[in-house]
């Protein structure tokens, strides 16, 4: 359904983009032996060459278990790696998945790299736990005063804009980047695939896709 409603050619010049933290950390990969502060000063320049007004949201990871835990056990095929004490100096000789899959280590890196991007003049959200809805409230908070672009690959995100954005101000498009391994990139108009949709049906979205 996604890929025959509210599809734009690109997005627009202008705007404020909202980043989905945890799909920007597995979009980048880590040079095995890299320090900590070099892994993070790639994100920043990352970020800073290709959104240029932005705000990165992350999740959260505490104790006890979340939403995503199981997306994050089967992204790493079920292998947990040990808790690592780090610093900005540590290199990091595990694959990056096996190595972020322990939530300590996770959390640990996310507070790092998120005052690494700060530095870099990145505004930086935490979230207590799932990002999803955070991400999306950022994103029509800013379209209050800009168009915003929110950057993410969970389908998630797309619902939830269409849920809550119908007094968005300003256009809000959720963008899907290009993988790898394809140079395919995706953007929705969120007004316009709302119009197409109807406000019934992006009313009852969350409900019916957990069904």
């Amino acid at each position: 359904m996604w890929n025959l409603i509210g599809l734009k050619p690109k997005a627009p010049t202008e705007t404020h983009f909202v980043l989905d933290g945890g799909s920007l950390i597995h979009r980048l990969p880590w040079a095995k032996g890299a320090t900590v502060d070099t892994i993070c000063m790639t994100y920043v320049n990352y970020v800073n060459n290709h959104y240029t007004d932005a705000t990165v949201v992350f999740d959260g990871y505490p104790s006890v278990p979340t939403t995503k835990d199981v997306t994050h056990f089967r992204r790493t095929k079920g292998i947990l790696s040990p808790k690592v004490n780090f610093n900005n100096d540590t290199p990091i000789k595990t694959k990056k998945d096996e190595f972020l899959s322990n939530s300590e280590n996770k959390q640990h890196f996310i507070n790092t790299l998120g005052e690494k991007l700060k530095d870099g003049h990145v505004q930086v959200i935490h979230a207590e736990d799932d990002a999803d809805l955070k991400i999306v409230l950022t994103a029509i908070e800013k379209s209050k005063q800009h168009t915003t672009t929110v950057i993410g690959e969970d389908t998630d995100l797309l619902i939830l804009l269409c849920y809550h954005s119908k007094d968005a101000i300003n256009k809000i498009y959720f963008k899907s980047e290009a993988k790898q391994n394809t140079h395919k990139i995706k953007i929705w108009d969120i007004t316009e695939t709302r119009r197409k949709i109807g406000p019934l049906v992006c009313n009852i979205l969350p409900f019916i896709t957990r069904l």
